[in-house]
């Protein structure tokens, strides 16, 4: 009963957060408010420029996605194409451990 109500609660703090935020940005209020903020934010934007260039590009972000699906891919099948060998060596593993176990 108490986790919707304090469900209810964040979500009403969160939204009442961000209006507080915009109002206090000067958002809502005059035109000139709203070019100071937009400078601001301009401003800072450019000091960021140098993070925002390495950024990588879509085509990037889907080329290095298809490369580790397909590496994975690889590898699954790969890892099941060997599991019978890798079971005849583990199952003669565990006959020799188990044979040399009761010669002791």
């Amino acid at each position: 009963m108490a986790v919707p109500i304090l469900k209810g609660l964040c979500k009403i703090a969160i939204g009442g957060g961000a209006l507080y935020v915009s109002v206090e940005q000067g958002i809502w209020g005059s035109s000139f408010d709203g070019s100071k903020t937009m400078n601001k934010l301009t401003g800072t934007l450019q000091r960021q420029d140098e993070y925002l260039r390495q950024i990588p590009s879509t085509e990037q972000l889907a080329s290095n996605t298809r490369q580790s699906w397909n590496s994975g891919v690889k590898w699954t099948f790969s890892s099941l194409a060997r599991g019978p060998e890798k079971a005849k060596e583990l199952g003669s593993q565990a006959a020799d451990y188990v044979s040399g176990s009761m010669a002791k």
